[in-house]
């Protein structure tokens, strides 16, 4: 689902700079019409977690499920899609949740803060990973997950 630009809860957080960030990891289970199972990387400004949880603050990207092994982000290289904004709810998602209209049930496996800049791509760090998320061609982004050796992105 696309948002109309004039939507003025479809603002984009990070357009450009550096900062506190919210994240959120959830495992989508949905059938083949809806991407089939699959996980979904949210990222928003830090302040989104306590705003209004309707608000379409979180940057989102489609990811494979091999990009996550149970207790953090395997380290690799995964094609992205880059989604509508969704809202900042799913930042502080705190158990399953079944979606209307047939789109699956969304498991949450990371909610966390981090920091984050962008500048054209999306780096992140958290917990001892860092995040490369680039754009590619249109939707398509790269999504890469490191160690971290320290330090901000």
């Amino acid at each position: 689902m696309r948002l109309p630009p004039d939507d003025p809860t479809a603002r984009f957080p990070f357009a450009s700079g550096e900062g506190g960030a919210a994240l959120a990891l959830a495992r989508h289970d949905a059938d083949e019409s809806h991407g089939g199972p699959h996980l979904d990387l949210f990222l928003a400004d830090a302040a989104a977690v306590d705003g209004n949880p309707d608000a379409r603050a979180a940057r989102t990207w489609r990811l494979p499920l091999a990009a996550w092994n149970g207790s953090s982000f395997a380290a690799g290289a995964y094609d992205a899609l880059a989604l509508a904004p969704h809202r900042a709810e799913y930042l502080r998602l705190t158990a399953p949740r079944a979606l209307t209209d047939g789109r699956g049930t969304v498991h949450p496996l990371l909610s966390a803060l981090a920091w984050a800049r962008v500048a054209g791509a999306v780096e992140v760090r958290i917990a001892g990973q860092r995040i490369r998320l680039s754009p590619t061609d249109g939707d398509r982004w790269r999504a890469e997950f490191t160690a971290d050796a320290g330090g901000r992105p």
